[in-house]
């Protein structure tokens, strides 16, 4: 007979792993809605790219090109995103300012992200990490 863990109890693990041993990710209690999350992921992309956004700041519309982006339509296809070319993981943003091109801003390293193969191999086991939104602060400067 197969004995199965409580979605529960692999999320406290999972949680337990990321923020308590050798770890970067910090679980955000200030981040409650997506909307909140989707914030704090446009304000760590601008801040890892300055060299690319603080001459020319990051629309809204713009940034509606990298979420769309990073909607996948299975787990395995933002697993295969994230292992990125080379480990860096990338998205393509056409500027609305038509002489400034298109930009390929860093979404992160693989090297800098302390438990991505753990995270990645748990999504593919749970399609929601039980109603919590979690971050992790690797790579931001």
């Amino acid at each position: 007979m197969t004995s199965y863990e409580s979605e529960e109890s692999m999320e406290q693990h999972l949680l337990r792993q990321l923020t308590e041993q050798q770890s970067q990710w910090t679980l955000r209690e200030d981040l409650h809605t997506i909307q909140d999350l989707w914030d704090n992921f446009r304000r760590i992309l601008v801040n890892n790219n300055k060299e690319l956004f603080d001459a020319h700041p990051l629309t809204d519309g713009e940034f509606l090109q990298v979420q769309n982006q990073l909607r996948f339509p299975t787990f395995y296809d933002g697993a295969k995103w994230m292992l990125g070319e080379n480990g860096v993981a990338r998205v393509d943003i056409q500027r609305e300012d038509a002489s400034l091109g298109t930009i390929h801003p860093v979404v992160f390293k693989r090297v800098d992200v302390a438990g991505a193969l753990l995270y990645t191999k748990w999504c593919t086991r749970s399609s929601s990490p039980g109603g919590r939104l979690w971050t992790g602060t690797a790579g931001e400067t």
